[in-house]
């Protein structure tokens, strides 16, 4: 077949459109994305411009999550920005993608250095070595682990030898010099100094180096001069900044610590770290009258500076000026919405409207998007527990800790979540932790001591108690622990002891009052309990905490329009302290009023519509009133929710069988409540109710004997048990359980149905 000719108007078009789709594919080509992304992201670098670099970097790595040189240029822009979490970050994945990266092997080493890793640090110099062993920066690397193992005449070794490969190079004529200042009688030790500021003026080691020998010669003056210098010549080195600050500060000179760090965020206004200088300067001091002048004309100065505004921003909410803040927050949402600062500022001012569901639902998706980013997951984590999600505050705190093991923040987060769930391993190993990045602290010497009690190692406990009262004897949270472990092994006298100290020593301790108020009510002494709790009132009158107590104890002595009044009282104090709500709705259940007690968790349900136990006590109070299909259905919402919710499952489980439900459906809500709580008599008593609807009364009968042994004054339990006997023709046992709930409960509906099935036996 003769091949056919394009017509020759045709030919040109085609051609045309071959050269388009060419262009068009080189133009998706990843492969070149990738690399105009860095290119653009280097030129930023070299321009000052760190947050554009950072931005283009991240896209050449959205495109190819394993392009190495995205991942250094990446890191030693986050170092240019004064973000070294998460420059080491980087510069270890940029050492995974490419071992033979000599320069990221050498900046990770000088990494570990600066973080106290000497030995990991040491892996890198010898990477380096064995790749290249005349490689002089790998010898002063090894060096710098050599001084910080003490071994300084090893390192002066290396340091020479060093030199005699690259006797030109600035920094290890530094380097040098820095291990000679170790002797201040060494002279040679300024004059290497000053000739690794002669071959790189811009050197801020070595400029830093030898402003610190000149000031402890007593040349101030000269000190700063070199420093001052050092920042002309090399105005994005922060840490020159940083050292001209401390000299100053330690020679009295206020005002020009002040200037320092104002001129860091004149002159970097986009460089976060510098822009907070000033801000942190001024609040650890209170200053925030101060913090707040200056930052308003850094912000006249700067209009377009997002970290002026988020420091702006931070210190208004620090002053307490909430509307002021939310204006520059929403400002900064414009544009840098996904900024991670802006998301944590978003969220604080959403957790202070008490819109705490919306504050967690942000958070959420700025730790997702930002995972790395140590503030946002460190709130998420509060957040979490505030809402007890365990799971979630445990995954946020441990994020946190991944990207900084010795994130104390972080670790205690760990310790709350352990302590709550009672997970005594956990919270053992998180305060080992704790004491080796923080030795000496005495919060981790707590922990330590409350997982030994739970595992009633009394020794290690108290040897760990011991520890952290040396630390601070006036501590009332160790002489509390004190009275529990004590209590614990049956030493109530001794443990009462305890617990007066505590409360002597902090009489604001909700923990120590509870602690005496229990003891108290175990030795059947209210009076007691109720004039010490009025004795605390005297002195705090609107203590939340105290006036919370003052009505659980009104409640258990049964004075309801008491325990109404207090409760409301701590409501009002903070409509978004969920568990004053709840003990607040029972005293109006006590006192009539079920429906108002409705309408606030119905209330409460609309703005929290993520909230399980809202779900779960709307149920409760529709059960109370006798509308069990509202009931059931309130169940099921909270089971949406939290789908493994033990109480839900187990209360929907009972009402399904009562109300004639589906009993299959039935049992597998109760086993499931029963797995989520096997030590309650509740789940015991509702799956074998269930089974009892099963006609399975065997295995029935065995649950609410366990159920009977927890709670022998339940009337439910005894009636369930009684009918269960009655089914297996065992009368007398029957007969025995039904008689006890008529007893318990005449006139309850559980009392008359017992009745009913005794008359039937006869």
């Amino acid at each position: 077949m003769t091949q056919r000719l394009l017509p020759p108007s045709v030919a040109p078009v085609l051609l045309a459109c071959s050269l388009l789709l060419s262009a068009t594919a080189c133009k998706k080509d990843p492969n070149v994305q990738k690399q105009k992304y860095a290119d653009s992201g280097e030129r930023y670098m070299k321009e000052g411009k760190f947050r554009e670099a950072g931005i283009q970097l991240a896209n050449a790595i959205r495109i190819d999550k394993n392009y190495s040189r995205a991942h250094y240029d990446l890191a030693k822009t986050y170092l240019s920005m004064g973000v070294p979490i998460s420059a080491y970050q980087e510069l270890l994945r940029t050492v995974d993608l490419d071992p033979n990266n000599k320069d990221a092997r050498l900046d990770l080493g000088k990494m570990l250095i600066a973080g106290g890793l000497p030995d990991r640090a040491m892996e890198q110099a010898k990477a380096v070595l064995a790749l290249d062993p005349n490689n002089a920066q790998a010898y002063a690397l090894r060096a710098e682990v050599e001084h910080a193992h003490k071994d300084n005449d090893a390192a002066l070794d290396d340091a020479k030898h060093a030199l005699q490969l690259a006797p030109n190079d600035s920094s290890l004529h530094a380097l040098l010099g820095v291990l000679q200042a170790n002797n201040p009688s060494n002279p040679e030790a300024k004059s290497e100094l000053e000739k690794a500021v002669n071959l790189d003026p811009k050197n801020a080691s070595a400029r830093i180096a030898l402003a610190e020998v000149l000031n402890a010669s007593g040349d101030a003056n000269g000190a700063q001069q070199q420093l001052r210098q050092a920042i002309v010549a090399a105005p994005n080195a922060l840490q020159l900044r940083v050292a001209l600050a401390a000299l100053l500060r330690r020679n009295g000179d206020q005002a020009g610590v002040v200037q320092t760090f104002q001129s860091a965020a004149n002159d970097l206004p986009d460089n976060e770290a510098a822009v907070a200088m000033l801000k942190d300067f001024y609040l650890t001091q209170n200053k925030t009258a101060e913090a707040r002048a200056a930052y308003t004309s850094l912000m006249q100065a700067h209009p377009k500076s997002t970290p002026i505004k988020i420091a702006y921003a931070q210190i208004l909410m620090q002053s307490g000026d909430t509307a002021g803040a939310q204006t520059v927050v929403n400002d900064l949402s414009k544009n840098d919405s996904k900024n991670p600062q802006v998301q944590v500022l978003n969220s604080l001012l959403l957790l202070k409207q008490g819109k705490i569901d919306d504050a967690y639902a942000l958070e959420q998706k700025g730790a997702r998007n930002a995972p790395e980013n140590i503030p946002l997951q460190l709130l998420l984590g509060r957040t979490a527990l505030a809402k007890n999600d365990m799971t979630m505050a445990e995954n946020a705190f441990r994020a946190a800790a991944h990207v900084d093991p010795t994130n104390l923040e972080a670790l205690k987060g760990l310790a709350s979540v352990a302590m709550v769930r009672g997970d005594s391993n956990t919270l053992s190993q998180v305060a080992t932790d704790t004491l080796t990045a923080h030795p000496g602290t005495e919060d981790a010497f707590l922990w330590r001591a409350t997982a030994a009690a739970s595992q009633k190692e009394w020794a290690h406990a108290q040897a760990d108690l011991d520890s952290a009262r040396k630390l601070n004897p006036n501590d009332a949270r160790a002489l509390l622990l004190q009275g529990q472990i004590l209590n614990a092994q049956g030493k109530t006298g001794e443990a009462r002891s305890s617990f007066e100290q505590a409360y002597q020593k902090d009489p604001h301790s909700a923990e120590a009052l509870s602690a005496l108020t229990t003891m108290d009510l175990a030795a059947k002494q209210p009076q007691a309990a109720l004039s010490r709790i009025n004795a605390a009132l005297q002195q705090s009158p609107d203590n939340p905490q105290v006036l919370y107590l003052n009505a659980m104890l009104q409640m258990y002595m049964k004075n309801y329009p008491a325990a109404k009044a207090s409760a409301e009282k701590v409501v009002q104090a903070n409509p978004a302290n969920e568990a004053a709500l709840q003990l607040y709705s029972q005293a109006l259940v006590a006192t009539g009023g079920t429906d108002q007690a409705l309408t606030l968790w119905q209330n409460w349900f609309k703005s929290h519509p993520t909230d399980a136990r809202a779900a779960l006590l709307l149920g409760t109070l529709e059960e109370a009133k006798g509308d069990t299909s509202k009931a059931q259905d309130y169940y099921k919402q909270a089971l949406q929710i939290h789908p493994e919710d033990g109480a839900a499952s187990n209360n929907l489980a009972f009402l399904m069988v009562e109300t004639g439900g589906n009993t299959d459906l039935a049992l597998s809500y109760a086993q499931t409540a029963r797995k989520q709580l096997p030590n309650s008599p509740s789940t015991a008593d509702t799956l074998g109710w269930v089974y009892y609807h099963k006609a399975t009364y065997s295995m029935a009968r065995d649950l609410l004997e366990d159920a009977a042994r927890q709670a022998p004054q339940d009337p439910n339990i005894q009636y369930h048990l009684g009918a269960t006997y009655a089914k297996l023709n065992d009368k007398a046992n029957a007969l025995q359980h039904l008689k006890q709930a008529v007893t318990l409960a005449p006139d309850s509906r559980a009392g008359k149905a017992a009745a009913s099935t005794i008359s039937q036996l006869g």
